[in-house]
């Protein structure tokens, strides 16, 4: 997994050739489990901060109900094929 990060980071490989690869091969390629139990784990560590964090949780709700938030909402609505809208 590290020899995988220190590619991406350098620039020697895309992310994308990286992953092109586990999915041309089977899915129980070792460092592709470790990879999915990694941001499993991160996942995991985020939702935890997430719940324990009234400033984080802000700054979420901030930034999905801000100007933008409400612009796509009426886009949205626009675009809608549901006679609801």
């Amino acid at each position: 997994m590290i020899k995988y990060a220190i590619a991406i980071r350098s620039g020697t490989a895309s992310t994308e050739a990286i992953l092109r690869r586990f999915t041309k091969a089977n899915a129980v390629h070792p460092t592709y489990q470790a990879m999915i139990e990694l941001g499993r784990a991160q996942k995991t560590l985020f939702v935890a901060r997430y719940l324990r964090d009234r400033d984080l949780q802000r700054e979420i709700n901030e930034g999905l109900n801000g100007p933008y938030g409400e612009v796509r909402l009426n886009m949205d609505r626009c675009l809608s094929l549901r006679a609801d809208a």
